[in-house]
This record gives C-alpha cells, structure tokens and sequence, in this order.
C-alpha cells in the first residue's frame, strides 16, 4: 500500500498528469513568473508546508520534495539560470519549432476589365415629348409676373374703353348738353328784357288835349 502513496498529489495537490512537476508547477505559482518577491514567498509557504511531515512516517519523502523546492527557489531567484529554464520549458511546452515554409511569389492580379461605355437611357415616350424644356426658378417666376402684369393692363384699357361705349354714359352727356343750351337760351333772353322796356314811346301831349 506504500506504492500508492504520491507525496506530490497528497501533499502539493500536483496530479500524475503533471509528474515530474517543473518549478514555478512546484511552487504553486504562474508559468513564468517574473515577479522574484512572488517566487520567494511561494517557495517559503511551499517548504513550512512540506517540514510539517518531517517527523512523521514520510520524512524520506518530505525532506525530497523540500529538497526540490529549494532547487526551484535557487534556481528561479536567480536571472541567468531562470532565463535558461525558462527557454527550455518554453520549447518543452510549446513543442520543437516548425520551419515556417516560404510564402508564395506574388502573382499580381489580373487587370481589371475595361469599363464599357453606357450610352444614356432614351428619353420616355409620351405627349409631352414636343414641349420645349422648363426654366429654370427664377426665370419662371420672373415670365409669370410678365404674363401677370399684361392681361392687367388690357383689363384697365379694356375698362376705359368700354365705359364711353356704354349708353348710359351719352345719355348723361346729352342731357348735360340740353341742360347748358337752356341755360344759355335762358340768359339770352334775360338780356333782351331790358332792351324792350328801354325803347321810346309816343310824346306825351303836354297841352292836355287830345291826340290828332
């Protein structure tokens, strides 16, 4: 029942899978930890850990584990050889680098097809075909206040000319005229009154007798 005793996964919880444990697995910390203050803390909690099992029935096997832990702590504390662990783990890991094969000769793309005319659409077929094309804004509205202003104008003369053409109107006149011609008659005789009433009449007998 000895055999069946893993002093890694009972006491460090590292499972079979990742037996022989590398360092940083051993200490309980992150794959390539750069932080030396983290490596070293790991590496005391790791060993107080393990000592706690000196005295018991597995001391074999807790003073080789300690043993491994301060190899992993001497060894990561320390730059150059952490630099050199850390280049083998990583092609350990990451498995033997494979030859990238040459990319292949640029074939440039083919041109691109030359671009064919496009004749514009026809005119569409209606009756308004014939008209002639529309002004613009402004010159529309400038035609349309022309064609506002001359029917007015006509209007106005049309009103003048029609107003002496009505009866209406030479009656007025006619009895404007026959009104004046009986003023003047009127006048005129009112001169000649006079006249008469100036003219000489017979002499007067002054004798008292009676006229021959």
């Amino acid at each position: 029942m000895e055999d069946e005793f893993d002093p890694y996964y009972e006491w460090l919880g590292i499972p079979r899978r990742d037996q022989p444990p590398n360092w940083y697995r051993l200490l309980g910390i992150e794959l390539f930890e750069p932080n030396q203050n983290v490596i070293e803390r790991a590496a005391d909690r790791q060993m107080g850990h393990l000592r706690t099992f000196q005295t018991g029935p597995r001391s074999a096997d807790s003073q080789r584990l300690l043993n491994e832990v301060s190899a992993a702590r001497i060894g990561l504390l320390s730059t150059d050889r952490k630099s050199k662990y850390d280049a083998q783990l990583r092609e350990a890991v990451q498995g033997p680098r494979r030859e990238v094969p040459d990319p292949p000769h640029h074939i440039p793309p083919p041109p691109p097809p030359a671009a064919t005319r496009v004749s514009p659409p026809p005119p569409p077929r209606g009756r308004h075909n014939d008209e002639p094309p529309r002004p613009s804004l402004p010159e529309a509205v400038d035609g349309a206040a022309r064609v506002r202003r001359i029917p007015r104008l006509r209007r106005v003369r049309r009103r003048r000319v029609s107003a002496w053409r009505q009866p209406a109107t030479w009656a007025v006149l006619l009895l404007l005229l026959a009104f004046v011609a009986l003023i003047v008659l009127g006048g005129m005789l009112v001169l000649r009154e006079p006249d008469r009433g100036m003219l000489p009449g017979p002499p007067a007998d002054r004798t008292g007798g009676a006229p021959r």
